[in-house]
């Protein structure tokens, strides 16, 4: 393991260190489990079998994308 520097909001890592007491363990082990399990999720993360690039015909879209659009 290597040591690092995390900056944090304050609210957050009040929430990070009642966890950790709740849970009898440290901040650095929640943070840690936190982090391994979100790069694990964003390693598998895959798109939506719907999500695609065309043409809809409809000229309003073009127009309008961020009517449309899902992601800010």
């Amino acid at each position: 393991m290597v040591r690092t520097t995390v900056i944090l909001e304050e609210n957050l890592m009040l929430e990070v260190k009642q966890l950790a007491r709740a849970k009898q363990t440290t901040a650095t082990q929640i943070i840690h489990e936190a982090l391994t399990a979100y790069v694990e999720a964003v390693k598998t993360a895959t798109l939506p079998s719907f999500v695609a690039a065309g043409r809809s015909g409809k000229r309003s879209v073009s127009k309008a994308p961020k009517r449309f659009s899902v992601v800010d």
